[in-house]
């Protein structure tokens, strides 16, 4: 068994090293072809996976996203010994194509399902403009500063208060 779980880590590290080690200064992968034909060959194989599900998710669009997504909602709900990382992956992944696509009450739901397997990541930008989406201004200012002292990422910080600006939580912004 230890050796099955070894393989299958060494293949998905595989498949994440071609997506990530042959990327240009300017964002083209020159294994791109290798790379979609290692992640869907491990689709494929262990299409129950949410490690794999996660991996075929970050190069598919559109519909065809949700399709792969979905598939992951039976897989939480009813799998046993899932690792709590991957749940959270998922989940903070459905909840952003539900936000890209303006459902922003089931992107609110697995946002705050997503928070139960991991709240130590901090994904409250994309929260608190779900929030904000669903007029729900309360929970976005206190979603934003639920992590603000523990941020450093320019970018990030000044997200956050850009957004706290548009919420009129002057002080804090």
């Amino acid at each position: 068994v230890t050796n099955i779980i070894a393989t299958f880590k060494l293949k998905v590290e595989r498949c994440n090293y071609i997506g990530n080690a042959y990327e240009t200064e300017d964002g083209y992968n020159t294994k791109y072809d290798e790379y979609e034909d290692c992640v869907n060959s491990l689709y494929r194989k262990y299409p129950d996976n949410l490690k794999v599900i996660q991996l075929k998710a970050r190069n598919t669009y559109s519909d065809s996203l949700r399709i792969v997504l979905d598939k992951a909602n039976d897989i939480i709900t009813f799998g046993k010994n899932l690792e709590k990382d991957d749940v959270y992956d998922v989940l903070i992944s459905q909840a952003r194509d539900y936000k890209n696509n303006g459902e922003d009450f089931l992107a609110k739901t697995k946002y705050e399902k997503s928070l139960k397997y991991n709240d130590s990541i901090d994904n409250s930008i994309m929260g608190a403009e779900i929030y904000i989406s669903i007029n729900n201004k309360e929970k976005a200012k206190a979603e934003l500063l639920r992590k603000i002292d523990a941020d450093t990422t320019l970018w990030r910080l000044n997200q956050k208060a850009r957004l706290l600006i548009d919420l009129e939580v002057f002080d804090e912004a």
